[in-house]
């Protein structure tokens, strides 16, 4: 599949064998010297001297689960993960203080991470860095997982990887209904308006209402929504999203509506389902109120129905 590897950029003429020397190099990130794409999380072995790796994925588990990761590097490595596709939100799970041989997972305790949970089918943004001083070099992640079958670290293999920075998938909606009680309001969670896409982060996802609810209103950061209207997948994580119900006997509504991804890709049109419970109002004081209404009929009107009704 041609969107599949990590991205692997190069910035070389850089000395020294700490990561900080990397990232506080007067050309990182933006200008690295090579680009390219390798199959797999790793990178080959013994390429030079007084250079550093950054190297971006988007890493989907194939099952729901418990994942360990790897990292193994010459010289100095770190291992971030994020736990949604923004890349904001990685933080370091793994490194290597000083340098381990090609694929060696053991060298130092700091090279395994805890466990992560992972759900089937979702994206998350991986990124490794590497400094490489003089000698050999090299960089693998690799990881292990009870309920994908791997209990040794295996380096991550290009089925489970989309290329960071390449956007050539199309969103797919998989999840588009929710539920809401009569006459009250729903805010819209990245749950309910789910998009699968390997190679675009959900928060740069543009949501484009293409029909209206009959039964509510659609409202976007505490504006009424009209037919066009457009909300991100940011303003979903903020809560800027809602569905009002008008309170009718109505038992369900949607909305249709479309994704666009940051390469422009464009999601089918889809239907947001929304389920309304009716509420049930009940009265304690029915049977007293019946009661009242009855003595309030006099005894001659009561004669006087009942020789109507034997007619």
């Amino acid at each position: 599949v041609v969107n599949r590897g990590v991205l692997v950029e190069t910035f070389e003429g850089i000395s020294g064998t700490s990561v900080d020397s990397l990232t506080s190099s007067a050309n990182y990130p933006d200008a690295p010297d090579r680009i390219e794409v390798t199959a797999n999380f790793e990178t080959p072995t013994n390429q030079g001297d007084n250079y550093g790796v950054r190297a971006r994925a988007w890493l989907e588990a194939p099952v729901s689960g418990d994942y360990t990761f790897w990292i193994a590097s010459d010289d100095q490595g770190q291992l971030l993960l994020s736990s949604d596709t923004n890349p904001e939100n990685a933080s370091v799970i793994a490194s290597v203080s000083d340098w381990t041989s090609s694929r060696q997972w053991d060298k130092f305790a700091s090279q395994e991470s805890t466990t992560v949970s992972l759900v089937a089918g979702e994206s998350y943004y991986i990124e490794a860095l590497m400094k490489e001083g003089g000698g050999g070099d090299n960089l693998a992640i690799a990881w292990a997982s009870p309920q994908l079958g791997i209990a040794e670290p295996t380096v991550i293999a290009n089925e489970y990887l989309g290329i960071f920075g390449l956007d050539l998938q199309v969103p797919v909606i998989t999840s588009q209904s929710g539920s809401v009680v009569e006459g009250d309001s729903l805010t819209l969670t990245v749950g309910e308006l789910a998009v699968r896409d390997l190679d675009s982060a959900s928060y740069t996802h543009v949501y484009a209402v293409s029909q209206l609810p009959i039964e509510g209103e659609l409202w976007i950061d505490g504006a009424v929504a009209l037919a066009g209207s457009v909300f991100t997948g940011k303003d979903i994580v903020d809560g800027k999203v809602e569905y009002r119900h008008m309170g009718n006997n109505a038992t369900d509504d949607f909305f249709a509506f479309t994704v666009t991804d940051a390469g422009g890709n464009v999601s089918e049109s889809t239907n947001f389902q929304i389920d309304i419970d009716a509420v049930y109002y009940q009265c304690s004081n029915w049977r007293r109120n019946v009661t009242a209404f009855a003595n309030r009929v006099n005894s001659s009107e009561l004669r006087r129905v009942g020789r109507f009704r034997k007619r």
